[in-house]
């Protein structure tokens, strides 16, 4: 009955990621009261500081938690602050289910649950921008249903990236073999040429290129440049929206010089953002402002209320301002631990995760990731599911008789 109640939770749980915060909270709700209520608490504790992957999350809710004491922030942003550090600490209890048999089963499961998700987001993507039957939400762009153009252009990608990796597996000629490649074609286009979402270009342009340098090296390189020079070709003559967004970034720039408004220009704003943070960081070097800080740590140095904001939409430069040289420092060994963790996966496996977590890290210089829910339960779920047995020895008792797969 346990086995079932995960098997039903953790591929709904992927599912809704992309789709519903409210569906996200109730699946993480449902697994965090299953974890609560089915015993086994000595290793279901210890797990979250044995574990590298959970003790890093671990480390920064013990550092924000800290931090509350000297924190800037009024008591609703600190507690925003709180919530978002104990939803990241939350990777422990995936990991506890990740560590069970059969997990590749699982694995397969959930990934295939969240490539579905993505399938019907494009599908629904298609008929709201070309036939308009979907009605218009605020603050969305022509494409994006669920999520923002940002959210659901990463998440695409990330679809993308699971079904090219999957096709390898695949006979040339069978029909899993063409729909792959024709969802792959679909994401594809919707990304690059109806999307808004600039970091998707980025991260699908990275992607494609490690891709390509995996499979053939530099003869592959050579390739993804020619695909590269095409893209620009048909998108020049076609005047289609990836060539309307690099377009306005002289114009977004220019704007935000005139009006000097937060409001009306992305990338001015984020440059803005960026010097602020940085005087901020030297402020108060060492500890930060405290968790949830930013917003009031920001007032401190702008005053103009077009150019207020609570979020740097840089997770490197809200986590110095809020926690400095600590952390500064936590980022660094996060991004270690993860490394360290992906080199004792299967080549498949370390082909994979190295995309998604590099995937991460490149829209983290633009977005505030850990802070944002999706993208925050996203990462958890994937380091959670890939690296949850990395290290499974050494938190997993044998009195449970768990055999542990040497390739998860």
């Amino acid at each position: 009955m346990s086995e079932k109640i995960v098997y039903l939770l953790l591929p709904l749980f992927c599912f809704m990621i992309p789709i519903s915060t409210f569906g996200t909270n109730f699946c993480l709700f449902g697994l965090v009261l299953f974890w609560l209520l089915t015993g086994d608490y000595q290793k279901k504790i210890g797990l979250f500081w044995q574990h590298p992957i959970a003790r890093v999350f671990l480390i920064f809710l013990i550092g924000s938690v800290v931090s509350l004491f000297f924190t800037i922030a009024d008591t609703n942003d600190a507690i925003d602050g709180m919530k978002d550090s104990l939803r990241l600490s939350f990777v422990g209890v995936l990991i506890y289910y990740f560590t069970q048999e059969p997990t590749d089963k699982l694995k397969k499961i959930c990934i295939q649950a969240f490539i579905f998700a993505m399938l019907i987001t494009v599908v629904l993507s298609y008929l709201k921008y070309f036939f308009h039957l979907l009605p218009y939400r605020q603050g969305f762009t022509e494409a994006a249903v669920f999520k923002n153009h940002i959210k659901t252009s990463f998440f695409m990608c990330m679809a993308v990236y699971f079904m090219i990796n999957q096709v390898r597996y695949y006979p040339k000629k069978s029909l899993k073999n063409i729909f792959c490649w024709l969802s792959i074609l679909i994401m594809a286009i919707n990304i690059l040429f109806l999307s808004e979402g600039r970091v998707g270009y980025v991260i699908f342009a990275c992607l494609t290129a490690y891709y390509f340098w995996d499979r053939a090296k530099v003869k592959g390189i050579i390739v993804m440049g020619a695909m590269l020079c095409m893209l620009i070709l048909i998108s020049q003559q076609f005047s289609l929206k990836i060539d309307e967004r690099i377009k306005q970034i002289p114009q977004d720039l220019e704007l935000f010089e005139t009006t000097q408004n937060v409001k009306t220009s992305s990338i001015g704003s984020r440059l803005n953002f960026f010097e602020t943070s940085y005087h901020l960081i030297l402020e108060k070097p060492w500890f930060g402002w405290g968790v949830g800080g930013f917003k009031q740590a920001y007032r401190t140095q702008i005053s103009d209320e077009n150019l207020q904001t609570d979020n740097p939409h840089n997770e490197y430069l809200r986590i110095g301002v809020e926690f400095g040289v600590f952390g500064i420092g936590w980022l660094i060994y996060s991004i270690i631990s993860v490394y360290a963790g992906i080199k004792r996966l299967a080549l498949d496996q370390q082909f994979l995760m190295k995309g998604i977590w590099a995937a991460f890290l490149i829209g983290c210089f633009a977005n505030s990731w850990l802070m944002d829910f999706s993208e925050g339960m996203f990462i958890v779920l994937m380091l959670s599911m890939f690296l949850g047995k990395t290290h499974a020895h050494n938190v997993i008792d044998h009195r449970h008789n768990i055999q542990l797969a040497t390739s998860a």
